[in-house]
Formats: C-alpha cells, structure tokens, sequence
C-alpha cells in the first residue's frame, strides 16, 4: 500500500517522486502547498519552481490557485494546510521577505503548458537547443498532412492504370492516408508493425499470377500483404516528408516543439542543455502526469534524471482517458515503477461520504477493476465538507446513488425520465445545506458529440434550459455546410442554381415554395442576384469579414437563426466558423476560391480537432450542463446522471490497431488477431476509466442508468458485475446478459445504493425564472480614466501618439520632418531607389528572410520582393547595395555581416517591458549625464506609464558577444559622400535615433539577463550598428554606419528611469 502525501508535512526530497491524486482528492491544493514550502522552506525562488500542466486553462487555474495560495500566507485568515506549513516558520522576516520576493516576482514564474515550457525553452536556449529561427507556429498543420498524403497517392496510383494500381485503389485513398499520418503525429514515438517488404518483388509476383490464372485466394493474400507494406513505406516516407516541409517552411507544431526539444536533449550539445535547464528550473513540478505520452516524459528524465533534484508528478492512472489525443497511461505507469517514492492522496474533498462509499462499493466488487493489474483503487475517506450541507429533498436524505435500471432499448425513454427527474428535482425543495438547487448545480454526461442532441431536446421538452459542453468540431456542424453553401453563392453570384442552394439554408430560410415565389418574380430574383453580386465586391476589395458582417446585418441572419428552439447554438457556430475562416484567410493568405476549398476540405476530409475548434458555449445562463465525460474531467457538479452507462467498445473496423507492447504503443498493419486481443483489452480498460471519471464528478449525488438488453454486454459497469473471469475471458463470453440481475444482488438492499427500475416521465414542468419588471437603463460612468497608461514606443514618444501601431514602423517620418519620396537631384544607383516608408519597409523584409552566409537565394528574393512593392528596375541596384552592406567591415577585426549564420541571428526580436512614470524630463536627465545627444528640447510627450514596446531589427551574435543592427534607408544626398560619419550623426540626432538606440539597448541587455546564465554587460554586449543602407561604401571606411557601445552606466541608469525611478 502506498504512503499517504500529506500536502504540509510529507518531506520533500531529491529524485523523482509520483503523487497519485484520485477524483476530488485536492490536486490543485497540494501542488500550491509544495510550491509554497519550497519557498518558505528551501528558499527556492518562484522563477526556479517549474509547474506543468495539459491545457491553457488549467494553467490559468494553475497560475491563479498558486498565487492565491502565496498570498494568502502573508494574511491574518489563511486555509488550515497553509497555517499548518507557517507554523512550522522560525525566522519570520525571512520568511515573509521570500514571499513578497515571489509576489512581486510572481509574473516571472515558469508556469505553462508542456507545449509552452518547451517554446519557452527553444526560445531562451536556442543557440545551445538549434533550434529554426524566425519560425512560424502553426495550430493546424493538417493542410501539411493533406499535403503529403496526396502527394503520395497521386504519385503510386493516380494515372497508374496497372494490376496493382487497380487493386489497392480503393483501399488506400488520400483520406485513409491521412488518418495513418495523424496517428503518426499524434504519437511520435509510435512503432509502425511490419516494416516494409520489397515492394516491387511483391508487384511482379502479383502480376504474374493475375496473368497466368493463379489461385485467387493466393492472390488476395499477396495483394493484402501489398497492401500492408505500401502503407508502411509510406509511415517511414510520411514522417520524414512532413518534416522536412515544415522545416523548408519555416513552420513547426505544438508537437514539432516536443520532439525537437528532445532531440536537442539527446544531441551533442544535449549536456550543456541539460545543466543549464536544471541550473534555470531546480525543482519540477508536472500536473496531469497520467496524461503524458513518452516524449514528454523522456524530456523531464532527460533534463532530471541522475540529478539531485527534486521533480514531482501528480496525476491519477485512474483517469487517463485522453488516449486519443496521444496520451498514454502505460507511460505513467513505466514512470511510476522507476520513481524514488511514490504516495497517494488520502482525502476527499469533493463527496459525500455515502456517495463516495457507493462509488466504491462497485468498483471493488473486483480484484481487478481496472484490468491493468498495477491500477489499483487506493482507499480515499471523505473529508467531510460535503457531508456539512448534504443534500436532501423534501428535508430528507436518501442513498446519494441511484442506480436506474431500464429494461428497454428504447432510448427515448431513459432521455426523457432523465429530463422528468431533473424538472421534478428544481420544482420541488432539493437543496444543499440551505441554498436551493439550480439548473446549472446538474450535469448529465455524455459519451460523444452526437448524445448531447438528444438530451438536449429531452430537457427542451421539459422548459429546462440546457447548455452543452463538447469536444464536438463545430467544422462538423450543419452550420459549417451551410455556411460553405453560402459561400459558394457569394462566390459565384451569377450561377443561378448555387445562389438557390444557398437561399434554403437556414442562413437565409427560404423555404420550397418561398423560394419558388422568390425565383417566378423577375424583380425580386434580379434583386437577389445583385445582392449576392455586392457580397462578392466587398468580399473581393475589402475581405471575408466585412463580406460577412454585411451579409449578416443586411440579411437578418441573427433574429432569423434566434427562433429556433436551439437558435443560440446555430447562432454561436455561425460566429464561430466566422472567426475560423478569417484565420484561416489570415494565415493561409487564402482569396476567395481557396477559402471556400479549406472549408470545403476540412468538412469533408477532417482535420485534427483543436481547441479553436471545439463548440463554444451558446450561453451562460442558468442551465443545465450537458457534458462529455472527457470535457467533465476536473468538473464538479452537485448531481450528475450519466444516462448512458452501457457503453459498449466502439466499431474496430473504423480504427487503426494500436496496442501496447512492453509498455510501448505500437500501430500493427497487419491486425493479428493476437494484437486486436490485447486491443480489446485495454479498451475495456479505458472504458472502465471513464466509467471512473463520470461517477466521481458529483459532490451530492449520481444516477446511474442501465439499458438491459438480450446481448451479452462488454461494457465497463459489466465488467465490474461480471464474476471472476479474466478480462480476456469476459471478452470472449457468449450469451445472454444479466448485469442487471448482479446490480439487484450486490445492491437491492444497500443503504449506499438505491437500485430502481426506471422511472416514467412525469408531467411537471419547470418553471421560467419570472419575467423582469424593472425598467433597464445604463449605468453612468463618472470615474477618472488615467490616460497616461498605455502601450508606448520610440515612435510614440517622438510623434506624441497615444495608440501604438502593432508592426514593425520601418524608417517612419516622423514629428512634421518629411522624408521625400523621390530624390529631387539626378541621381543614380541606389540613391535613385525611392525614399519613404514604403521603401524601408521592403528593405526590411529582404534583410529578413536573406541568409547572410549563402547568397545563392538573394535574387530570386529581391526580383520577388521588388515586384511585390511595384519597385521595378532596381533589381541589380538593391542586390549590389545588400551585398556590399554584408561584406562591408564592422569592427577592428575585419568582421562582417555575411559571417552571421542563421543560428546566430534574431529578426524582428519583439520586446515589451514596463515603465513608470517616464517623462522627458527624466529621458533628459539620464541623456545629460552621458552627454549624448538627443535635441530634448524638441521633444515632448505626456507623461506615460504602461509598457514599452518595439522591434529590433536585428540582433547577432559574435565570438560571445550580442549586438543589435537597426537598418536605415533614409535619403540624405545623391551620393555617398553625404553620409560621412559627420553627416550619419546628425541624422541620428535629428530623427531622436540615440533615444531609439537607448531603448534597444535596455530591451537586449534585459533580454541578455534572463537568457545568459552568466551574463555581463561587459563581457556579452556588444554594441549597436545603425546601419544606413544607402550609404555603404566599402572603399570609405565607417561611411553609412553609426557604431557604439552604450557606457554600462548609461544603460542601467535608463534602465532605473524606466523602472520609475530617478
């Protein structure tokens, strides 16, 4: 039996240590705890305590419990676990100064997704990590996997008319090629069973049979094989293609992050990484460990283990059901056998004793509840807190668990007595303590995304407003084909029959005969097709979203969609699949023909399911959830019912055979009748983990619902019921099913358990909240707004704006000094290429993407990037410019730019910071000191608090030093000769660029601060270059270049000003 953890006095020591937290048991809590006595009592600083957990919401929750719990220490009324751990306090100065320490530091404390503690990661450690510069994360990299899979496929059977071509067609079309690539993406580290065969030895034997008259049965079998084999070159060819795409694209995943991060561990600079990542995060924290996969967990033993610190992973074996999205609990379980120690949770804070007793109950009936031997039910007591405002109806408490038993297939039925017993339990006196029950205390849960319909109209059949909580893609919803009918039409405005379709949509309503009217009155139609004409126009000049925002105003589409009985949630898919097509429109740069295909192709072929994705709720009123059970998991509800219990494993003809194998996932092509055995197995398995999930969210009290039927059931709760036989042997049994039968035996007189047969739907309906008389007016503002905070920049400052653009401001005029546009003299080379912001901005965009070090690509990218910005016949003039700014000499050493790698470079580095109270009186002060010149006097602006914000054109690093380059293409005279040295710094006081300069100065030696374990402003920073583009001249030494090295003081003083203080 494994120890108990008890949150405030268990010790907390060096090595790998698993917490098994069962439902209810104060997860949340005990992870605030240890992170709170790690800094009370080993004085580890927040910035140094790593905390992991699955999702962005949970990290919120995370960040916010964690918080609170520190502040709370630091107050007279504090939770009795955080008194138990201040008690033990000797040095109170100490320890109050570590918590103010943390408090103030708190914005700096790594909490994240495992995918953003990689990001941040890569990012911090990207020289060391190798990781890809300037690369773009992509949420949905499904059109990579189309890609691929169609690549394929065209390239083995589209025009290929032989035998084996004919033979395979059908099986293995582009959609069957993406799904095997997302099982390989889901699951990096997924074994592909068997490998490939000589494919074209197993072609030219096929094809000598099917000539010569062979055995058909022979045939089939090497066609199968074939087949196999083809699908397991492609997994090996897939992977390292999608790859390699990605990487040329400069793009990577959420899960692309993981695997590189491993890979960076594992490589030659994998030593190096390590240490400094447990020097940068001494203690570990991971929530939801049983929802790891192995390369998340090899990513924490890599960077941990053999060390002498401390990580800790909290999660319940119990409750990993996210299997389909490559979560994999034999991971936990490998992780658990190896572990220093491990303990469970003891006590729960969520149930009522009974119900929790009940729960139990049926989940001991067996040896083996969870069919894998090393689950096990470990004892959890109620804590009582539950127990202190029970539940009771009428003023008296039955048994908490109501186990229904229904004796018919019909499915109407148990919805409906589901929606009877909730009406009945808001009508009449059901409270908790003494506060009455509400729609939103109930939940009934669900199995899948089609379910919630169905009890959705039962409770609508009742009055009781119902919400829905799914993982259900609203890309699968009828609005999104509907939405695409649409779309179609206002693509295509003069094709009659399309404009048709989409007027019967719901969108638009038109019914038969309406739309027959419609079509027979000559003006009317003409009208109609005009207005689609519009939509096109606007869609064409101005976007998807204004298209669309004039589409719904113009054409009613929120009142007309608000009459339906479910018109909220038509309504918020509609909005929903809005937002989504412009992201894509955004991030795909799609016109209208290619949005209307990436719709087209996401309803018909699928795509990974994202958060961004998922169903949105249609409201937030008082009603009753309707959940998922794998959307329920974290959830609490006062009473839940699940009236779907007998679920039964789902079809194995539309899955692919995974199975473990020595605790490692493996994909087997072949599907062995021995690996769909252990298939089956560990499907009942999490089956009954599920089962585990949905009886523990209730607090008060659960009903259970049974569906007897004639066929033996291979269902969860039959499995509990079933006597002795091993999971195989339960699997394999025949007959008839008589779980009911065990269900009266085990329970009927339980004072735990209440066993009924299911009840008829009753008359009571519940009643609306009452209508709101007061009349409804809005409040009146008559607060102060402080305007001095805001968003600023160096253009802000110097232009006096208040509103901060959210790009790059390339060479932008500012303060009334106009920079022209064309050059007034004759001139001729670079210095005849136009002047002006248009101008930098498409300088800047070439510098970006050019490779310093291979100049192979630079005229292709200048011929491209000219033409974008209508700059004709300067090709050979910008190439020449670029060239000699990259071999033109830098420093003392004769280092140039075209010595700079990509790995040693940042583009477009973002930085925000904060500042108080920044006036130019205090930039005058600090610049003064220095004796830099700035031209104060011409500068003015309101005083600002807020943030800092801005872009550094480029930042580099050479032989351990970071430097920073902002390029200019100012026009200053006809030739190089008026960019001298002289004439360069007067530029940069005329345009205030020394204030620019001081403020990327700051940014880097900040941002040097938290990435370099070791950093020093003498030793790492470098210097700046302000780099005037048109004035390079190689043979002129220092002409078009403005260098210096801030002094130290200097930056740190400015650096005080803008901390606010003096």
């Amino acid at each position: 039996m494994k120890p108990e953890f008890i949150a405030a006095q268990t010790p907390l020591e060096k090595g790998f240590t698993v917490i098994e937290a069962s439902a209810g048991t104060g997860k949340t809590t005990t992870i605030s705890a240890i992170v709170l006595r790690l800094l009370v009592e080993q004085g580890i600083p927040i910035e140094q305590i790593l905390v992991t957990t699955y999702t962005e919401l949970a990290t919120a929750e995370l960040r916010g419990r964690i918080r609170d719990t520190i502040a709370d220490a630091l107050t007279q009324e504090q939770p009795p676990f955080v008194q138990e751990i201040i008690e033990k306090v000797t040095d109170r100065k100490q320890f109050e100064r570590r918590l103010k320490l943390a408090l103030q530091s708190f914005d700096e404390a790594p909490i994240f997704t495992i995918h953003g503690f990689c990001a941040r990661v890569l990012a911090d450690r990207a020289f060391e990590s190798g990781a890809l510069f300037e690369t773009e994360l992509v949420t949905d990299q499904s059109r990579f996997v189309h890609e691929v899979a169609d690549d394929f496929w065209r390239a083995h059977f589209y025009s290929d008319d032989t035998i084996m071509a004919g033979l395979v067609r059908e099986r293995l079309t582009p959609a069957h090629l993406v799904e095997l690539l997302v099982q390989l993406t889901n699951n990096p580290s997924l074994r592909v069973s068997p490998p490939s065969e000589n494919r074209a030895a197993l072609e030219k034997k096929i094809t000598e049979l099917c000539r010569a008259g062979g055995n058909p049965e022979e045939i089939a079998q090497l066609a199968e094989r074939f087949i196999v084999s083809l699908q397991s070159e492609f997994c090996e060819w897939a992977r390292k293609e999608l790859r390699r795409r990605k990487t040329d694209r400069r793009v990577q995943s959420f899960d692309d992050m993981l695997t590189r991060l491993d890979e960076a561990l594992r490589g030659e600079s994998g030593k190096e990484l390590r240490k400094s990542l447990r020097e940068r995060f001494t203690v570990a924290l991971v929530d939801e460990f049983q929802d790891t996969d192995p390369v998340q967990y090899s990513i924490f033993s890599q960077i941990y283990g053999g060390s002498d610190r401390s990580v800790f992973f909290i999660g319940d074996p119990k409750q990993a059901i996210y299997g389909f999205r490559g979560a994999d609990v034999f991971t936990y379980l490998e992780a658990a056998k190896v572990a220093n120690r491990r303990y469970t949770l003891g006590r729960n804070w969520r149930s009522e004793a009974k119900l929790l007793d009940g729960v139990n109950a049926i989940f001991r009936r067996r040896g083996d509840p969870f069919v894998i031997e090393s689950i096990d039910l470990s004892p959890v007591t109620a804590s009582g807190k539950a127990d202190a405002e029970p539940l009771t109806i009428g003023g008296r408490r039955d048994q908490p668990l109501r186990f229904w038993i229904a004796s018919t297939d019909d499915k109407a039925r148990v919805e409906e007595a589901v929606a009877a017993e909730i009406a009945s339990l808001l009508a009449g006196e059901t409270k908790t303590g003494e506060r009455k029950i509400e729609p939103r205390d109930i939940a009934v849960l669900v199995n899948n995304n089609t379910q919630p319909g169905w009890v959705q109209r039962a409770l609508a059949d009742y009055r009781i407003p119902s919400v829905v909580y799914s993982a259900a893609s609203v890309l699968k919803s009828g609005e999104a084909s509907e939405l695409s009918r649409v779309l179609m039409a206002v693509s295509q405005p003069t094709q009659e029959r399309i404009v048709r379709s989409a007027l019967a949509t719901e969108v638009f309503g038109l019914n038969a005969s309406a739309l027959e009217n419609l079509s027979s009155d000559e003006a009317d139609w003409e009208a109609t097709l005009n207005r689609f004409a519009d939509y096109h126009v606007l869609w064409r000049d101005h976007g998807f979203v204004q298209m669309m925002r004039a589409l719904l105003i113009g054409e009613k589409v929120r009142s007309r969609l608000l009459r339906w009985r479910d018109g909220e949630r038509r309504l918020t898919n509609v909005l929903h699949l809005i937002e989504l097509l412009h992201a894509a429109c955004v991030e795909n740069r799609l016109g209208i023909n290619g949005l209307i295909k990436w719709l087209a192709r996401q309803i018909s072929l699928g795509a990974e399911l994202k958060d961004e994705h998922e169903l949105r709720l249609e409201s937030d009123e008082d009603a009753v959830r309707i959940v998922t059970i794998h959307k329920s998991k974290g959830l609490e509800y006062d009473i839940t019912f699940s009236p779907f219990a007998r679920k039964e494993p789902w079809s194995a003809a539309k899955e692919f055979l995974k199975f473990h194998e020595d605790d490692k996932l493996v994909l087997d092509l072949e599907e062995l009748p021995a690996h769909k055995q252990i298939r089956s197995r560990e499907e009942l398995a999490e089956m009954v983990r599920q089962l585990y999930v949905g009886l523990t969210r209730a607090k008060h009290r659960s009903y259970l619902i049974w569906q007897e039927r004639k066929a033996k059931s291979k269902s969860a709760l039959a499995w509990l019921f079933s006597e002795g036989a091993s999971a195989d042997a339960f699997l394999e049994e025949k007959g008839e099913s008589n779980t009911s039968g065990s269900v009266r035996a085990a329970f009927g007189e339980s004072d735990l358990i209440a066993v009924e047969e299911l009840p008829e739907g009753g008359a009571k309906v519940f009643p609306p909240a009452p209508a709101l008389r007061t009349s409804l007016a809005p409040r009146v503002f008559d607060k102060e707004i402080d305007r001095s905070w805001r968003i600023s920049s160096f253009s802000s400052l110097i232009s006096g704006r208040t509103e901060e653009p959210e790009a790059p401001d390339y060479d932008r005029a500012e303060i009334g000094v106009e920079i022209a546009e064309e050059p007034v003299l004759q001139t001729q080379g670079i210095h005849a290429f136009p002047g002006g912001m248009r101008a930098g901005t498409c300088l800047h965009l070439i510098l970006e993407e050019l490779d310093f070090a291979d100049l192979s690509h630079l005229r292709p990218l200048v011929a491209r990037k000219l033409s974008d910005f209508h700059f004709e016949n300067f090709d050979e003039v910008v190439c020449d410019t670029l060239e000699k700014t990259l071999r033109v000499s830098l420093g003392e050493d004769g280092f140039t730019l075209s010595q700079v790698s990509r790995p040693s470079r940042l583009s477009e580095l973002e930085f925000i910071f904060p500042i108080t109270a920044l006036t130019t009186e205090r930039l005058r002060k600090v610049f003064q000191l220095e004796e830099l010149p700035l031209a104060i006097d011409r500068l003015q602006f309101a005083p600002a608090n807020g943030f800092m914000k801005g872009f550094i054109d480029l930042v580099f690093e050479h032989e351990g030093r970071f430097y920073f380059v902002d390029w200019k293409s100012n026009w200053l005279g006809a030739d190089s000769a008026s960019y001298t040295p002289e004439s360069v710094a007067t530029e940069m006081t005329r345009y205030f660029y020394n204030l620019q300069l001081g403020i990327y100065a700051v940014a880097l030696h900040r941002y040097l601060e938290r990435r370099l374990p070791d950093y020093e402003y003498e030793k790492n920073f470098g210097g700046a270059f302000y780099i005037f583009l048109r004035g390079i001249d190689p043979s002129k030494r220092n002409n078009g270049i403005f260098s210096t090295r801030p002094p130290r003081k200097f930056v740190e003083q400015l650096n005080e000003i803008f901390h606010g203080n003096s």
